[in-house]
This record gives structure tokens, sequence and C-alpha cells, in this order.
């Protein structure tokens, strides 16, 4: 039965992947005590990071199971460092508990689920993954860096941060509407990004505590999906 679900590519595929995650964890922990690095900087760095391993899946994976091994595995690893901490140094001082660690793999549980599974493109969950990764972990630094203005006090946002977000967002989704559709329909095309880029930033400026790990990667990749169904 697992050999059935499991070809040696998805094994590959799995191995690699976890090296890859534990590799960027690694150099984590390796910046956090040899460097001056805030901790807060290495946590997006690598949450920019471990968005890559989406890549990973792509390349060795054709099917659910085998590319849920991966996200699942560090639900449980990030639950028990969000609760005993795992990786010292970065995520000890996460602000709000840094439940978002653990709400990142859960996003990308239900993206494979989503785009694995055959409802939207995989171009529509490499969209909503690296807009995450980027677009969320880039505006959290230059929001952090240069965020003078607040979008309210409820949001927490910055203007810096938000616009940030927004910028970020939309090169991510040309890129991969690039690739994924040409240039045929530019027009079309530019307005849809800077819709879905829009809709990305209002989320993320919305969203409470760290659910914006969860909510912009799905209606990101549920936007991008139906454009590209």
């Amino acid at each position: 039965m697992i050999d059935a679900m499991f070809t040696s590519r998805d094994i590959a595929g799995i191995v690699i992947g976890f090296g890859f995650l534990f590799a960027v964890l690694a150099i984590a922990t390796v910046l956090s005590r040899r460097t001056r690095l805030d901790a807060f900087v290495i946590r997006k760095l690598v949450h920019i990071s471990v968005a890559h391993w989406w890549l990973i899946a792509l390349h060795f994976h054709d099917s659910v199971p085998p590319a849920l091994v991966g996200p699942v595995v560090f639900v449980i690893l990030n639950y028990i460092d969000y609760r005993r901490t795992l990786y010292p140094g970065f995520t000890e001082s996460r602000p709000d508990g840094g439940i978002g660690t653990v709400i990142f793999p859960v996003s990308l549980i239900v993206i494979v689920a989503l785009t694995f599974g055959g409802l939207f493109p995989l171009a529509a969950g490499t969209a909503g993954i690296f807009v995450m990764g980027y677009g969320d972990g880039i505006a959290a630094l230059v929001g952090r860096r240069f965020g003078r203005r607040r979008l309210g006090q409820r949001t927490g946002k910055t203007v810096a941060g938000s616009a940030a977000m927004l910028v970020v967002s939309s090169f991510v989704l040309l890129a991969i509407f690039a690739v994924q559709i040409g240039f045929r329909e530019s027009g079309l095309t530019a307005l849809f990004i800077l819709l879905i880029a829009a809709a990305a930033t209002g989320i993320e400026m919305f969203t409470p505590y760290d659910l914006d790990n969860l909510t912009v990667p799905i209606a990101v990749t549920v936007f991008a999906g139906l454009l590209l169904i």
C-alpha cells in the first residue's frame, strides 16, 4: 500500500525536503549564536526561506500523500517548539506566542490538498506560498525598519510594511503568471495581479494574531486558481 503511494522519486523528494528545511533551521541557529542579527530578522529569513520547500515538492511529487509528509511533520515539530522551544535562540523571543510557525505548515497542508488534489492548478499554490513567504516576510522587515506611521492601533500594521506587501506580492504574482500563461493577455493579467495583491495586503492587514499565515496563502491560492483555471 505504501509502495503504491510513495515512489522512489517521492522518497527522494521527502528526504531532500527535510534536508533543506533542517539546513535552514541549522543556518538560522548559527546566525542567532554567531552574529548580532536580531531574532526577529532571523525568524523572517526562515519564514522566507522555508517557502522554497514548495519548489522541491513540485519537482518530486505528483500526488497528495507524499507532498503532505513534510508539512504534517513540521506542524508537529513546530508545535513542540511552540510549547517547549526546540529551536533556541531565534524562536524563544517570539511575540504573541509565535503560533504563526505552527500555522504556516498548516496552510501548506491545505494548499497541497487543493492543488496536488487537482482542485486548483499547482501554479496557484505557488502564488499563495510565495506571496506569504516573500510578501509577508519582507513586509514585516520593512515595517520593522521603516514603519513610522501605523494603519490604526488595532491592526498593528504600518504604511511602509503594507506598501511593501503590496509591491512584493505584485512582483511575485507577475513572475508566476508570466511563467504560467505568458503575457498574451498582459492588460487583464496585470489587473488581476493588482487585485489579488491588494486582497492579500488587506487580508494580511486585518487578520488578527498570526492567523495571516493561514488566511493569506489560502486566499491567494483560491484567487489565483480561479484565474488560472
